[in-house]
């Protein structure tokens, strides 16, 4: 039996966990016919008995339990796996991570549980490296959308726009307040040369309403990020391109590109930072730029003016999401759960 402790809980996981760990469950279970159960680790603690292989998503595992879980495993002779798809323990990230919120106590207990894990999952090559020896046995294993929440059809929302308006998306979490910094004076209200004004919409990361950008609230109830995914999806007539820019920091260098293959669900083509994690998704058809304003906005003025364009970057793109980055066979499955259960 393979359990996984994440954040959140049934109906409300937030995006780490769904992408990184229960859409792959749930695929797990439509495709393998292998149960991969929720578990809280307190719960778990009490009743581990059964259990072959425990996965622990990030810090999921509150620090004044991770010895007990470490020693729990270690006693019944469970496999223990961690999945990581930030670097939360490099020096430079945890000074940044301390200010941000997290405690001492929550990043000491990380660092215990990913040294003691029997195997470490993380998303990029960089984040691997990053490890080094603070893990025994790391694999790459990237991100992938669930076909479930990102491909079942939904019933879309009509958008009625200003004429000669084109609308971009930028969607992100409170973190990503330098990034979209990068685009500030993309939005500051140029029009193309065929006349076509650019309109920004945001959905977290500013909590300020200012006139450069409209800030879309997410209902309360859609939250959760298969909701959140699903609403997106139902508005997702009201955009045109979807961007990606991220500073240069130590932080960002080893993040995914799971952007690129969300817009790419919604039907849009991607603008993102070259000298990032993006990098080498122009060969799938997203457009990168450097984080120059002026190259930003000549990138999206490009896609702007030309419907064509558009569609050929989504055509491209969509093509590589549904062969290669979607849960959406035993193969796609294949290098998670070599990792869980190793031949």
């Amino acid at each position: 039996m393979i359990r996984f402790i994440a954040k959140g809980a049934p109906g409300g996981y937030p995006g780490s966990a769904y992408v990184r760990t229960v859409a792959r469950a749930e695929a797990a279970s439509a495709l393998l016919g292998e149960e991969v159960a929720y578990t809280t680790a307190e719960d778990w603690l009490h009743g581990p008995e059964g259990t072959d292989v425990l996965l622990v998503e990030r810090d999921a595992v509150p620090a004044e339990l991770v010895d007990a879980v470490v020693s729990t495993c270690r006693e019944r002779g469970v496999r223990l796996v961690i999945d990581l798809d930030d670097d939360l323990l490099s020096p430079s990230s945890r000074g940044r991570l301390l200010d941000g919120g997290y405690e001492e106590a929550e990043l000491d207990g990380l660092q215990r549980i990913v040294a003691a894990a029997d195997a470490v999952i993380v998303s990029t090559a960089e984040l691997a490296d990053r490890l080094g020896d603070a893990a025994r046995d790391v694999h790459v294993v990237p991100n992938r959308l669930s076909p479930v929440v990102w491909t079942d059809e939904v019933e879309t929302v009509p958008t009625r726009r200003p004429n000669a308006a084109v609308r971009v998306l930028y969607m992100g979490s409170a973190t990503h307040v330098d990034d979209i910094a990068i685009v500030r004076s993309v939005f500051d209200g140029r029009s193309t040369r065929y006349g076509s004004t650019i309109e920004l919409d945001v959905v977290g990361v500013l909590d300020d309403d200012e006139d450069w950008f409209t800030r879309l609230d997410v209902p309360r109830g859609e939250r959760s990020y298969d909701r959140f995914s699903t609403w997106l999806r139902r508005h997702h007539r009201r955009w045109d391109i979807g961007i990606a820019p991220l500073a240069k920091t130590p932080f960002n260098d080893a993040k995914s590109d799971l952007k690129f293959l969300e817009y790419t669900a919604l039907g849009l083509p991607t603008v993102a930072s070259a000298d990032s994690p993006y990098a080498g998704t122009d060969a799938n058809g997203a457009v990168l730029v450097d984080n120059d304003p002026d190259v930003w906005f000549s990138a999206i003025e490009e896609l702007a003016d030309s419907p064509r364009r558009r569609r050929e970057a989504v055509a491209a793109s969509t093509a590589y999401l549904l062969d290669e980055r979607m849960l959406a066979s035993e193969d796609a499955l294949a290098d998670w759960w070599s990792v869980l259960r190793p031949a």
